[in-house]
């Protein structure tokens, strides 16, 4: 590498490019289709984005699809407050594009502050022309649509900013031999969003083993302890949580399928950085396969590679031991978090996953470039046109993939068009089916299912049921419901769509109302309202309390029902099912009627 320039000028002009790039590119965006899929879990209930000290303080304990992130919360908040309802879906991809603008701006000037030692101790500094490269290769990589485009994906554009923000001011007092407030601040901010960053102490470690040409744990510690701290901190604080939102059944602990997918995405996410074809916004689920275990050994295979050049003696010993081996280690430490040895939710691999671990690949990228430019110097113009062409390259599969994204009919035909037998891609084009009246089409997509996988077994034998009671075949649809319900593995349902489940167990428990003489059918009623508060716990408190208190109400204890309504009307003043609900509770009761609830019951919403 040269050294440093102190060009300003040029500094400012490659900001000027990223950002007319970033935005060039992502802007026709702002007009796709209102929300897809999760977005109406932060944005579609207005209540949650009420700028009030009562709300802000709420959000803090409030979880939105099991994970809590108040600080993603806030920013829909503020985009309430400028934008508007009308303009609520644009103004926040507008906001989503300037966060992933501001985390790439700084991901250049800190790739300009990186540097590698000779032997001699002389500091040799990424060329700003080779820190562009690989802003722009992470900027416009097709995987960032996903985090970009996505309105609920907010959350990665705000920490991969936070996270570059903190990395830029560790580097900066790094250089001066000071210790930065501002970068585990930041760094500890993130955490109100999403707990991607939990490694970032380790990645720090990497960079400075690869500055300093040794280990010095000491210096390291000295350095990075307020980040390790707060990483301990948050994983004290949240181990039940996070141990509950990984999936922390038996399921999903350490064993050897969980090896194989988390070895399986170890290689994608560094495979799918440099190559991204074919991409899709749901990919199917991992399976178990004796050819699974190939990616393991190359993974292997890799590691042992790097580190048998990385201590032996020969011309590259150096560029293994001080460059590829730390960012190999970065790499490593950024993906850990989502490799698949704890399954997050119902995705096991996605593109969104890949924005932070693509940074130390494509560092990798521009290290090896400058290498070779000094190496060959006459060839200069040709490694010049080979990253073009690479750009241009990861360019155009954006352009090309950007379409995917434009509707959720879209993203459908996406999944499909790459896999036809993707699961997830069957599921929710059954349930768009039914949704839709079209119950053939539903029947075809969900016969096409894996039954021997049980969670797809019950969906099939839901769907059919619930096509059976909407075609007036009410008793045979029920006997088929009756026995999803007594599986032992019901909850595997949570792999339908949530519309879908909802409508599944009010329309079964209604049947056990109106069937009420049957001995047992209104116990069945409350535990199928009981399952709906559970499963609705995370997902949306308002409604997981309000099928609480309904358990309740069918099980005649009113006054406790009276006091989870009230509970729920503090978070939505305005909801008229609940007032409902509570109107026919007290009237049970001979209480006061909603309308005359005390003031403090009934905050008001600006």
């Amino acid at each position: 590498m040269c050294e440093q320039s102190n060009g300003k000028k040029l500094h400012i002009i490659y900001a000027v490019i990223i950002a007319v790039a970033v935005i060039a590119l992502f802007a026709p965006g702002i007009s796709f289709e209102r929300s897809i899929f999760d977005d109406h879990m932060y944005i579609g209930r207005e209540f949650n984005l009420v700028c009030t000290w009562e709300n802000i303080i709420r959000q803090l304990s409030t979880p939105v699809l099991k994970l809590h992130s108040p600080l993603v919360t806030y920013t829909f908040m503020l985009d309430k407050l400028i934008w508007g309802s009308d303009l609520m879906e644009q103004g926040c991809r507008v906001q989503n594009i300037l966060w992933h603008l501001t985390a790439m701006i700084f991901l250049y000037f800190t790739l300009c502050r990186l540097y590698f030692k000779r032997h001699d101790g002389e500091k040799l500094y990424m060329p700003q022309t080779a820190a562009l490269f690989a802003a722009l290769g992470v900027a416009l990589h097709p995987q960032r649509l996903e985090s970009v485009i996505w309105i609920s994906e907010r959350k990665d554009v705000l920490v991969m900013a936070l996270g570059m923000m903190s990395i830029y001011f560790f580097i900066r007092a790094y250089e001066r031999n000071r210790t930065s407030i501002a970068a585990p601040l930041l760094f500890l901010i993130s955490f109100a969003a999403k707990p991607m960053l939990f490694t970032l102490p380790f990645i720090l470690i990497a960079g400075m083993w690869a500055a300093e040409r040794k280990f010095e744990w000491r210096l390291f510690l000295k350095r990075a302890w307020p980040f390790l701290a707060g990483s301990a901190l948050y994983f004290v604080i949240n181990f039940a949580a996070l141990w509950q939102f990984a999936g922390g059944a038996a399921e999903n602990t350490l064993n050897p399928v969980s090896i194989q997918l988390a070895a399986r995405n170890y290689c994608l996410y560094f495979g799918r950085t440099l190559f991204p074809v074919p991409l899709t916004p749901f990919y199917t689920l991992f399976e178990a396969s004796a050819q699974a275990w190939w990616y393991l050994a190359a993974a292997v295979a890799v590691w042992a590679a790097v580190l048998t050049m990385s201590f032996c003696r020969w011309r590259y010993r150096d560029v293994c031991c001080f460059i590829v081996l730390p960012l190999l280690f970065a790499y490593s430490m950024a993906v850990a978090p989502v490799v698949g040895l704890k399954v997050i939710g119902n995705a096991d691999f996605a593109d969104r996953y890949s924005y932070l671990p693509g940074v130390p690949i494509w560092i990798m990228l521009a290290a090896f470039a400058v290498l070779a430019a000094e190496r060959f110097y006459g060839k200069r113009r040709l490694i010049v046109a080979g990253g073009t062409c690479f750009l241009l390259f990861m360019l155009i599969n954006t352009i090309l993939y950007f379409p995917a994204w434009r509707t959720k009919e879209a993203m459908l035909h996406r999944i499909m068009a790459v896999d036809p037998r993707n699961p997830v891609g069957l599921a929710l084009y059954a349930g768009e089916a039914y949704e839709k009246g079209d119950f053939p089409a539903a029947l075809e997509y969900v016969s096409q299912l894996d039954a021997r996988n049980k969670a797809y077994e019950l969906y099939q034998k839901s769907m059919t049921a619930m096509v059976l009671i909407r075609r007036a075949h009410v008793e045979e649809g029920m006997k088929i419901l009756y026995t999803v319900f007594m599986d032992k593995e019901w909850y595997k349902l949570k792999f339908a769509p949530n519309k879908f489940t909802r409508e599944m167990m009010t329309t079964a428990a209604g049947y056990y109302i109106k069937n009420r003489h049957v001995p047992g059918n209104l116990q069945y009623a409350i535990n199928l309202f009981t399952m709906l508060s559970l499963i609705w716990k995370d997902i949306d408190m308002i409604e997981s309390l309000n099928y609480q208190a309904i358990a309740l109400i069918i099980g005649n204890r009113y006054a406790e029902a009276e006091k989870v309504l009230l509970q729920a009307l503090t978070i939505n003043p305005d909801d008229s099912n609940l007032q409902k609900n509570l109107s026919s509770v007290r009237r049970k009761l001979n209480a006061p009627p909603a309308a005359e609830l005390p003031k403090q019951n009934r905050p008001a919403a600006e």
